[in-house]
């Protein structure tokens, strides 16, 4: 099951870069960890068993900016399979979106 791993900072303006895809939940939190140690100096917050389970998140950080991992839903993966790296990331939903469903008229 395909996995996602982003950068959340509320002190940022776009909040949410670093989008990343993975092909398992064990690659994406082991990127996460690995990612952790360059991202945070102080002493963050970090379960020490951490596992990816559907329809839960795994994170590493702080409340205000944290690396967040989680599986895609069957939407995003479909989605995924038919745009590939043109899908966009939808800041409101925290989900993948289709390129046109962005666009305004």
């Amino acid at each position: 099951m395909k996995a996602i791993t982003y950068y959340f900072s509320l002190f940022s303006e776009s909040r949410y870069s670093g989008l990343r895809l993975h092909e398992t939940g064990e690659d994406a939190v082991k990127t996460i960890k690995r990612d952790s140690k360059s991202l945070f100096q102080f002493p963050y917050i970090a379960k020490d068993n951490m596992k990816l389970k559907k329809g839960k998140v795994v994170t590493i950080g702080f409340p205000t900016r944290r690396l967040i991992a989680r599986y895609l839903t069957d939407e995003e993966i479909s989605l995924y399979e038919k745009y590939g790296r043109d899908c966009l990331f939808d800041h409101e939903t925290q989900e993948l979106c289709a390129p046109e469903a962005t666009k305004k008229d």
